[in-house]
């Protein structure tokens, strides 16, 4: 029954964008973390801000007068999770940088590292800040005596060190693109990124070994890209010994699709990996006596965030057993979205739990579909499988299109003639008004392209979902209604996902015969007509699925609703009037 080890989870209802610490014992309760046990997972991550945990001798001004109290809850929720063989990490995006106008810099300037936007780094080249980083870590380790490990990322995300928005190299990611600027700072600018991120990894791996139990350091190479091309040896190669290297199991790959090859550069259950960039990763580790654990999606991703799971479980199937075959020390299995128990995390656990299966892929799935569903054909449901995974393969994988593209809320997204040339805006952080100019969402792809590759998701998904009707409508268990529901509802995205993108085509098309700019007004004709109708009856559908299920619209990362029955209502209604 052993397998790899740590499988870490968390729940969903833990808020990474709030205090996790502090509200850690009323989040992980013992019902809950013997959940996540019986679920086959055995560790949890949470978010720490070091600055939320410290008690420095060396900066006293940065201590936190509640910091003792998150302790204790850490200390509560290690001890509770050791009953129930669950270990606790905790993920660190460190050190934080400062606001410009904090007090601090006033008082040490010559630790004031490299600004970006409103934030300015602490030099970690700098004496001064390598002896207060180190007491701190130090101290953070001395408090949480049992702490199962630490994941690190030191490259984008919240501001750290000087580096930390410094791009060298263009990765088609725009939030890191807009980061190709020279580095100012005179302490790090004739430095390699590399040198300063193996300085501050050694700094957490030396005070993780001296501790009686000592944590694992798990390093994540998770956009290292902006400095180095693939597989980024010049990182891995300065690594302390006996730290764990924590890759991206997708990011990194190709994929052949008839608008050509399209680059992965993010979590994805549509793709299998592992990624050309991982294999290259683990090579050069491997060369190193480094151990390699995988950062694995197997929820939801930013494919579709707002329905609690995408069952594209032949694809999880497959990443599972890569996994296995390369002997993996570790797999964290989520980020802080799509945490929900489902037919997915269902999945893993069959996998984690049956030896004899996991070389027999469609004994499997069968197997699967037979202990979650019931008495069902299961026949159907494994083609139906292939289908939902048919269909995220012909997903126009972006990174604008993943972060700004409107398929986590297209149930909601009304279709007006009137076009306000809007931005989109992000599409994982809630906003009032939808954008309507989805050029911002195209790179490197045409609209046609895109319109192409939606009509394929429409058709396999479609195709896989009369088949689960099939089997699933009879409602025999609620694994069958919850599951059928989610299908139908993540069809209902891929289909007015479809008819914006088809509607925003007809759109630009009329433009251009007008000689129109946008903001405009146009004419409606039979052919926009048959559009907003078709999305008036989708949307009508999801409405019903979103009344029976409060789980749908639900964002796990800013924990807000990207809409709801109200706001689909309102949709259709906006329509009914064009």
């Amino acid at each position: 029954m052993s397998w790899i080890s740590p499988r870490i989870w968390r729940s969903p209802q833990s808020k990474f964008n709030e205090d996790e610490p502090m509200n850690c014992v009323e989040v992980y309760t013992a019902d809950v973390l013997q959940s996540i046990c019986d679920q086959e997972f055995d560790a949890i991550w949470m978010r720490g801000r070091l600055w939320d945990l410290i008690h420095s001798e060396i900066f006293p001004e940065l201590n936190d007068e509640k910091s003792q109290q998150r302790i204790a809850h850490l200390q509560k929720v290690i001890a509770d999770g050791k009953q129930k063989e669950i270990k606790v990490f905790l993920y660190f995006n460190e050190p934080l940088g400062l606001s410009e106008d904090n007090e601090f810099w006033k008082k040490h300037p010559e630790i004031r590292g490299e600004p970006h936007q409103n934030t300015s780094a602490f030099c970690t080249s700098t004496p001064q800040f390598k002896e207060f980083f180190n007491e701190s870590v130090k101290n953070l380790f001395d408090d949480l005596p049992g702490l199962g490990g630490v994941i690190l990322i030191t490259a984008s995300e919240y501001h750290t060190h000087c580096w930390s928005h410094k791009a060298i190299r263009k990765t088609g990611d725009f939030y890191i693109d807009e980061c190709l600027a020279p580095m100012q700072c005179p302490n790090c600018r004739n430095r390699e990124p590399a040198d300063v991120v193996a300085e501050l990894v050694n700094i957490w791996k030396t005070n993780a070994d001296r501790q009686p139990h000592p944590p694992e350091v798990w390093v994540w190479n998770w956009s290292w890209s902006m400095w180095y091309d693939q597989p980024q040896r010049e990182v891995i190669e300065k690594l302390p010994a006996n730290v764990k290297l924590m890759c991206d199991f997708e990011r990194g790959g190709t994929r052949k699709q008839e608008i050509g090859d399209v680059f992965i550069d993010e979590y994805s259950l549509g793709y299998v990996g592992p990624s050309e960039r991982f294999l290259g990763s683990k090579q050069a580790a491997d060369k190193k006596d480094i151990a390699v654990c995988g950062k694995l999606q197997i929820g939801t991703t930013h494919e579709l965030a707002t329905v609690p799971n995408l069952p594209l479980i032949p694809n999880i199937f497959d990443k599972l057993k890569k996994s296995d075959e390369l002997g993996l020390e570790g797999l964290m299995f989520s980020w802080n979205f799509g945490n929900t128990p489902s037919l997915n995390t269902a999945a893993v656990k069959l996998f984690v739990e049956s030896e004899h299966l996991r070389s027999d892929k469609e004994k499997f799935l069968r197997t699967l579909a037979k202990n979650y569903f019931g008495n069902i054909d299961s026949d159907k449901i494994l083609r139906a499988w292939e289908l939902f995974c048919e269909s995220f393969a012909q997903y126009p994988f972006s990174i604008p299109m993943l972060y700004v593209g409107p398929m986590n809320y297209s149930v909601a997204y009304p279709l007006s003639l009137k076009y306000e040339d809007r931005p989109m805006g992000p599409s994982w952080i809630w906003h009032e008004h939808f954008g309507d100019r989805l050029e911002d969402c195209l790179d490197p792809f045409t609209l046609d392209g895109v319109c192409k590759c939606l009509e394929l998701m429409e058709n396999y998904w479609s195709a896989g979902l009369h088949l689960y009707r099939e089997e699933l409508n009879r409602a025999e268990n609620e694994n069958q209604i919850k599951e059928l529901s989610c299908a139908e509802m993540i069809g209902c995205h891929i289909s007015t996902t479809k008819n914006i993108f088809d509607f925003h085509l007809w759109r630009r098309e009329k433009m251009k015969k007008q000689n129109l700019d946008g903001p405009c007004e146009l004419t409606s004709d039979d052919y926009s007509k048959k559009l907003i109708s078709r999305h008036i009856q989708i949307c009508k559908t999801a409405l019903k699925l979103a009344k029976d299920n409060p789980q749908f619209g639900y964002h796990q990362e800013p924990h807000v609703y990207f809409y709801d029955a109200k706001t689909i209502k309102t949709c259709i209604a906006q329509m009914e009037t064009t």
